[in-house]
């Protein structure tokens, strides 16, 4: 849900470094807010993609979204503190 305060620049060059099977994991458990924020961020056939991925996962294990949720999460601090980009309210982010 971090995420979520990132502007759609951010979302665009976050998505760079991320591997889609784990975004397709870690939006499993996502508000839809979130979701769209993510998919609207996106190309149509990298959101067609994404899509294909989390339909194609099926269920899976709480802990497993967990680990993926947190994983970019640390990537989007990295990026933040190399300064590629910028969430507003940084300073309430929690990685577990």
């Amino acid at each position: 849900e971090d995420i979520i305060k990132l502007d759609d620049k951010g979302v665009t060059r976050m998505l760079r470094d991320v591997d889609t099977r784990e975004l397709s994991m870690a939006l499993k458990l996502a508000s839809d807010e979130l979701k769209d924020k993510i998919l609207g961020s996106m190309s149509s056939r990298a959101r067609d993609a994404l899509i294909e991925e989390m339909e194609f996962l099926g269920p899976v294990r709480v802990s497993d979204v967990e680990v993926a949720q947190s994983s970019i999460v640390k990537m989007a601090r990295a990026l933040e503190d190399a300064g590629e980009i910028v969430m507003s309210g940084s300073d309430d982010l929690v990685v577990g």
